[in-house]
């Protein structure tokens, strides 16, 4: 193992002991700025968007009795349009998102995102799943951090960025697998934490890190409450705000440290 895997090793030991940590602190000023009937209309648009793009051709086709056509050029419909469609829910999503009072704005667009994906899908398809696997997950979040702005910052001369390493986050995501499949349930939410830790703590946005303080003992606890209350709402919870709750209570877990780059 050559240094940069050991000092990705050791980066990895560390977040697993901070997500599995007790303690979770809320901060003043971060939160979602959205109703969960607002959250809920644009996901429900973004996922129907994506199932009549797959579901028109592959219905085409199958009136014809071709259902292996129709399910391929459905899914080739699907990794085609899909990028496009999320753009403009990030988009959304990122606008109702406040950091310690500071509300981001993002300059995503679906042009840009859609050429990226279709670039990222080409060298994971030549590569055989390599690049999808270890590179295309880093490249991703790059482009996200690097396409949000706090509003009244963005002509600072920092720039957005992930820190985050190849290596590195491929070890998260392995360990988060490995506790999701030894402790389902209390691994699924010390997985999370890991992952979303990693994810926020190592995005740079105009020149500033982010802290997340969840921890996986807090995600446990939360996804309790939510199970109990979809229970006893007859699963109109879980249709309804459960995906909005997640984001919801993330938001209100990041802060922002000081600036890391010299002006």
């Amino acid at each position: 193992m050559d240094s940069g895997q050991y000092g990705a090793l050791i980066r990895t030991q560390q977040t697993i002991k901070a997500a599995i940590g007790v303690k979770a602190k809320p901060v003043k000023g971060s939160y979602l700025d959205a109703t969960w009937q607002q959250y809920f209309g644009k996901l429900f648009v973004y996922v129907l968007l994506c199932l009549s793009t797959f579901l028109i051709p592959l219905l085409f086709f199958v009136i014809f009795g071709l259902f292996g056509i129709g399910f391929s050029l459905g899914l080739v419909a699907l990794l085609a349009a899909e990028p496009v469609y999320r753009a403009f829910f990030l988009k959304w999503k990122f606008s109702k998102t406040v950091i310690e009072d500071k509300r981001l704005f993002s300059t995503i667009t679906s042009l840009e995102l859609w050429i990226k994906c279709l670039t990222w899908y080409g060298l994971g398809l030549v590569t055989f799943g390599v690049y999808a696997l270890f590179w295309m997950p880093v490249r991703y979040q790059q482009y996200l951090a690097q396409n949000l702005h706090f509003e009244g910052e963005q002509n600072s001369q920092s720039e957005g960025d992930f820190a985050g390493g190849v290596w590195d986050y491929f070890l998260i995501r392995l360990a988060s697998c490995v506790m999701l499949f030894m402790l389902p349930g209390l691994g699924a939410a010390w997985g999370r934490a890991m992952k979303q830790r990693f994810i926020f703590e190592n995005r740079v946005i105009d020149g500033k890190r982010l802290l997340f303080f969840a921890t996986g003992n807090s995600y446990f606890a939360m996804n309790v409450y939510w199970t109990v209350l979809t229970i006893i709402t007859c699963g109109v919870w879980s249709l309804l705000a459960r995906v909005c709750a997640v984001d919801r209570f993330e938001t209100e877990m990041l802060a922002v440290e000081d600036p890391i780059y010299a002006e």
